[in-house]
């Protein structure tokens, strides 16, 4: 009876993604009104909804806040993450206010000098993803693998998944997915990371992507056969966005998959020796994901393909001598067939 109680009481319990907060706190003054407390100045409600404090809370989406106490008041401020909240608002008025509409304070907001602005107007504040990026993050490779599956239909527009990033998704996603415990968990993490990398700051993120860049070089370079083989299949998802293709390469991707000494594909080619070619390392299958990587690679730009074509990448100028080796056997077979086919029909014709 104790083990099925606590499996109800697991499935029953809230994901904590579903407790996010608005970016502020409230408190409640002496005259009984609710305020904006202290607020995250990094938030979405103060960057971009404009909410400062001491404005005075009137309604969160249709429920007046009049009529709440202080405890009903928060409660009706938590949702799941990326929840979209409409609140009205009231900023006292004070003498340096200015004449105006909230949409021109806001606007001029962000300057050196900030403008004041008083009167009412509301802000469609979007819920932190601070929880969701937190069980990400920690706990086991089932938990951090369903959240990030959750994070699909909480992100699911530009300004979301900007705040998913700025909340700091990427290195728990990251590190879920080079972790091989969570192996079963890299579709979700992918998918999650796919769908944060549709964003369009994409100088930023290309920064931050170093982070992840270096971690899955580093794996082909120096890890076993199947961590090798995860790093190569999510290389393989990822290396046609334009920010993660521009990390990779300063990564020393091209140089892991064709040159010398340890590039995936030389080492699996023949080599040729003064006594002619030498059967290469033993083919795992990680060679045909590699040249498939590099083709990926080379759809993206000419500077790319100019690198791969270029003759210090072993693993490509072995292939030619390779191929042309092959094409001067052959000749030389057909020349050697034609020969012989020549001079025995000399011979009967005598």
């Amino acid at each position: 009876m104790h083990d099925a109680h606590v499996f109800v009481h697991a499935c029953t319990q809230a994901h904590p993604s579903s407790k996010a907060g608005p970016g502020f706190t409230v408190s409640l003054t002496d005259e009984s009104l609710v305020v904006v407390a202290n607020i995250n100045k990094k938030g979405h409600a103060y960057t971009t909804c404009g909410l400062r404090a001491g404005d005075v809370l009137v309604r969160i989406e249709e429920k007046q806040v009049a009529n709440m106490n202080l405890h009903e008041v928060k409660t009706n401020l938590v949702a799941k993450s990326g929840t979209v909240l409409r609140i009205d608002l009231d900023r006292p008025a004070v003498a340096e206010a200015r004449e105006g509409s909230f949409a021109d304070w806001l606007a001029c907001a962000h300057g050196v000098q900030e403008t004041i602005y008083a009167g009412a107007y509301s802000a469609n504040v979007i819920l932190e993803f601070g929880p969701l990026v937190k069980s990400i993050k920690s706990g086991k490779p089932v938990q951090r693998g369903e959240s990030a599956q959750l994070s699909l239909s909480m992100a699911d527009s530009q300004v979301k998944r900007e705040l998913f990033f700025v909340a700091g998704a990427l290195q728990p996603l990251c590190k879920l997915l080079t972790d091989p415990k969570a192996a079963a968990q890299v579709d979700s993490g992918i998918k999650s990371l796919q769908n944060m990398l549709r964003v369009s700051m994409w100088d930023d993120l290309s920064i931050a992507l170093s982070a992840m860049g270096k971690p899955l070089v580093q794996m082909i370079e120096k890890g076993g056969l199947a961590k090798k083989m995860i790093a190569m299949d999510l290389l393989l998802r990822i290396a046609l966005y334009p920010p993660t293709h521009r990390v990779l390469m300063a990564s020393g991707l091209l140089e892991a998959l064709l040159a010398l000494p340890k590039g995936i594909i030389p080492l699996a080619l023949p080599k040729l020796t003064p006594k002619g070619w030498k059967a290469g390392k033993k083919v795992t299958g990680l060679e045909a994901k590699a040249a498939m990587l590099v083709g990926q690679l080379a759809r993206m730009d000419d500077a790319t393909r100019a690198r791969i074509n270029s003759p210090s990448n072993d693993g490509v100028d072995m292939l030619v001598r390779m191929m042309q080796q092959e094409h001067e056997v052959r000749v030389s077979a057909f020349t050697h067939t034609l020969h012989v086919r020549v001079c025995t029909h000399a011979h009967i014709s005598r």
